[in-house]
């Protein structure tokens, strides 16, 4: 079979890579043709490069727009083309003659909001294909013209997938379309093995784990909520792990005495499975995620999580059983759910123990197994 992998991720690597790359690798494993589709970053991934390697045709696209020149060729040819017949900037996808086209895509409405190009591609394309929809925006409104892109994209795709069942009903509340097509996919984890709780009678470490970007993950928050009064007193260190755009100003928050020696910057750890051992807490204040993987993580390695309800934490978070759910997003409803987890330490070891056993026994950790069965 001849499959071709799509994605929209603005990033040379992040978490909406993992399920279609580890898709694509056992495709490959299994005799499969496969073209991946990238932008053109300076220097591509390890495991955009490993694809390559193994014998996946790459295909690279401008960021994010081509030269104006291929641009006023487009619009011209355009003019000209009848209906099924534009020229797109994915054109080179369909010269591979795909069986069935997988688009993940990072922002969620891609398609939808190109309609001069994305949305062409897809009305012109005479195969299967399917959508891995990564991400949402809470409280946005879509206009009529966009519901109805969004709903023409449903009727027309194979598997219409989404990263948490808050996710998908999100996406039906704000498009109006029933998404009769629509299911949930879990994400890869890496094999955490099963280590014991730090020893809570010393200092007790959380950590944050995810980009640092604060409209997103919320790190600000848990900053602001360690500087008050009631944690002075506390034996605790934060450790904060990733990178993203607000990292100075994320260190800046912590140059006061108060939280000068208390928190610590690591950027990215590959030692995933070290950096969970090492800790008794995973906070993840999100203010907007449709899983977190870090969730997920922080369960198989029986860490328990404070969490915000937004993405699948809602439904993997047993309140006071694995970890403490906080009852909104504000920075009160976290600090709340902070204090009752400080004042439930005991609990802890059980609650994280609970928590892997939830991830082992309802959680698919074959999931690119699952996606190539859908694709194939």
């Amino acid at each position: 079979m001849r499959i071709a992998f799509i994605t929209t991720c603005g990033f040379p690597w992040g978490g909406c890579e993992q399920l279609w790359t580890r898709t694509a690798a056992l495709a490959l494993s299994e005799g499969h043709e496969v073209l991946i589709s990238v932008f053109d970053w300076p220097e591509q991934h390890p495991v955009i490069r490993s694809l390559e390697a193994a014998g996946a045709r790459l295909l690279l696209r401008r960021r994010f727009y081509p030269p104006a020149a291929i641009r006023l060729r487009k619009r011209i040819m355009n003019v000209l083309m009848p209906a099924g017949r534009k020229v797109t900037y994915h054109d080179e996808v369909l010269a591979f003659r795909p069986d069935h086209v997988l688009l993940s895509l990072a922002g969620g409405d891609e398609i939808a909001s190109d309609p001069g190009d994305l949305m062409v591609f897809i009305r012109q394309l005479q195969v299967p294909f399917t959508i891995i929809h990564h991400s949402m925006t809470i409280g946005h409104v879509y206009p009529q013209i966009t519901r109805d892109l969004f709903a023409e994209i449903f009727s027309k795709a194979r598997h219409s997938l989404f990263t948490s069942r808050f996710q998908l009903d999100l996406y039906r509340q704000q498009t109006g379309d029933p998404i009769r097509n629509g299911r949930v996919v879990a994400h890869p984890l890496p094999n955490i093995p099963y280590t014991p709780l730090p020893d809570i009678d010393e200092t007790i470490r959380f950590a944050i784990i995810g980009s640092l970007v604060t409209r997103w993950k919320g790190q600000d928050m848990v900053l602001s909520i360690l500087s008050r009064e009631a944690w002075a007193g506390r034996d605790w260190h934060l450790d904060i792990y990733g990178t993203g755009e607000d990292e100075s100003r994320l260190q800046s928050l912590t140059e006061s005495s108060v939280m000068r020696d208390r928190v610590s910057f690591h950027g990215h750890n590959s030692d995933i499975g070290r950096v969970y051992a090492e800790h008794h807490l995973i906070l993840i204040p999100s203010r907007q995620d449709t899983g977190p993987i870090v969730l997920f993580e922080a369960m198989l390695a029986a860490r328990p999580v404070v969490g915000t309800p937004m993405g699948a934490m809602a439904e993997f978070i047993s309140d006071s059983m694995t970890g403490v759910l906080a009852s909104g997003l504000s920075e009160t409803d976290f600090e709340e759910a902070m204090e009752r987890a400080w004042q439930s330490i005991s609990e802890w070891p059980a609650w994280g123990r609970a928590a892997r056993a939830r991830i082992l026994n309802t959680y698919d950790l074959d999931p690119d197994r699952t996606l190539l069965d859908l694709i194939l």
